[in-house]
C-alpha cells in the first residue's frame, strides 16, 4: 500500500528546552527525546476514510499498514517554526538572561526495514536521521545591538542520523533499542559545538481508559560527548552523563480537538569535568490542544513549563524557561 499525506500545523507553542542534545541553548540544557524520524516513522496518522493507519498482526500487534504490505516504508517530514523564547540560554540571571526568538526549518527521513512477526510480538528496525537549521532573530522581541549580535553568534545547524529495533507487543507494550548519533555547529564560523553519541533503551505502555489513550514510558540514555557544558566548545567530555526518563501521557478527542496533558521527569548524572559531581532533575508539564480542521490540516497549540534543578556543579545551573511559536509541517509516507 502507498499512500501520502500532506499536513500544514500552524502552532502556538510554548515549551521548554526539550530539544535532542542539539539545543543551542545551552549545550547541556534539555530532555533527552527519540529521534524526530523514529516519531514519524511510528505516530499513527488517520486516513481519509476516517481509519488510523495500523492493522493487527496474528498476535494482535498494532503495526503500520504500509509496513504489513510491503514490508518496508519510508517517512519525510519538513517543519518550519518561529518560537519566541524567554530563556535561551537556560540561565538563571546574568547577562545573557534575556528573550528571542528562534526560527528552525528541519527536514526529517527514516525508512522501516521490514518485519519479523515473533507470534507474540513484531520486530522492526528502523534508521534515518535529519538536518535542522536554527537561527535565532529578534522577531517578537525588542532587542538591543548586543543582544542581537548574541543571536547571530548563536544560530546553528544540527545533524541527527539514527538506528532502531522496535518490539510491539500485542497488550499495548513496546521495547525499543536506538543508538543515535548527534552534531550541532555554530553557522557563523562553521565551528562544531557538540557531538553526542546516544544510547537509549526504552519500555513504552499505551492502554486505553473509557474514550482517552493513556502512554507510559521509562527510558536509560548514556551519552558520549565531544563539547564543553559552558559553551566555549574546546572539545573536553564534561556533557558525558546518563539520564533516567519517564514521561506520563493523555490523549483524549473531544469534538475535533486532541487534547494531550504530558509530564515528564529526568534524572541525569554527569562524569566529568567541571560536572564531575553534577546531578539535576528536570521537570516538564506540557499541554497539547490538536484542531483537525481536515484530515490533512490541523492547527496545534502547546503550552509548557519546565524547572531544572541542578547541584554539584561549578555554576548554578538551575533555571526555568517558557516559550511561545508558531510552525508549519509538511510530511508524506510511502
Amino acid at each position: 500500500m502507498k499512500f501520502l499525506s500532506a499536513v500544514i500545523i500552524s502552532s502556538i507553542l510554548f515549551n521548554f528546552a526539550y530539544s535532542q542534545n542539539t539545543t543551542g541553548r545551552r549545550l547541556d540544557a534539555g530532555l533527552t527525546n527519540s529521534p524526530s524520524g523514529l516519531d514519524i516513522a511510528t505516530e499513527k496518522k488517520k486516513r481519509s476514510d476516517g481509519e488510523e493507519d495500523l492493522s493487527e498482526s496474528d498476535s494482535g500487534v498494532q503495526r503500520p499498514i504500509a509496513l504489513k504490505s510491503g514490508g518496508f516504508s519510508a517517512n519525510f517530514a519538513y517543519n518550519s517554526d518561529l518560537t519566541y523564547q524567554d530563556n535561551p540560554y537556560a540561565v538563571d540571571g546574568g547577562e545573557l538572561d534575556f528573550a528571542s526568538a528562534l526560527w528552525t526549518n528541519s527536514f526529517t527521513s527514516s525508512f522501516g526495514l521490514g518485519i519479523i512477526d515473533m507470534g507474540d510480538s513484531v520486530l522492526t528496525p528502523y534508521v534515518g536521521g535529519s538536518w535542522t537549521t536554527n537561527e535565532y532573530t529578534s522577531a517578537f522581541v525588542d532587542a538591543t545591538p548586543n543582544q542581537k549580535g548574541v543571536f547571530n553568534s548563536q544560530s546553528f545547524n544540527s545533524t541527527n542520523a539514527f538506528v532502531a529495533l522496535l518490539s510491539q507487543y500485542g497488550n499495548g507494550w513496546s521495547y525499543s533499542g536506538v543508538i543515535s548519533y548527534n552534531m550541532t555547529k555554530l553557522t557563523i564560523d562553521e565551528t562544531e559545538a557538540l557531538r553526542d553519541f546516544t544510547y537509549t533503551l526504552k519500555a513504552l505502555k499505551s492502554f486505553s481508559i473509557d474514550d482517552s489513550q493513556i502512554i507510559f514510558d521509562a527510558s536509560f540514555n548514556i551519552h558520549s560527548t565531544d563539547g564543553d557544558s559552558q559553551g566555549d566548545y574546546n572539545g573536553r567530555d564534561e556533557m558525558d552523563r546518563f539520564d533516567i526518563a519517564s514521561s506520563l501521557k493523555l490523549i483524549r478527542e473531544i469534538g475535533p480537538i486532541n487534547i494531550a496533558p504530558k509530564y515528564t521527569i529526568q534524572y541525569s548524572d554527569y562524569a566529568n569535568g567541571a560536572n564531575d559531581d553534577r546531578t539535576q532533575f528536570l521537570h516538564n508539564l506540557a499541554l497539547n490542544l490538536n484542531y483537525q480542521i481536515t484530515d490533512s490540516f490541523n492547527l496545534e497549540f502547546n503550552t509548557a513549563y519546565t524547572i531544572n534543578d541542578s547541584s554539584g556543579s561549578d555554576d548554578d545551573d538551575d533555571y526555568e524557561m517558557f516559550d511561545a511559536g508558531a510552525g508549519i509541517k509538511l510530511s508524506a509516507r510511502f
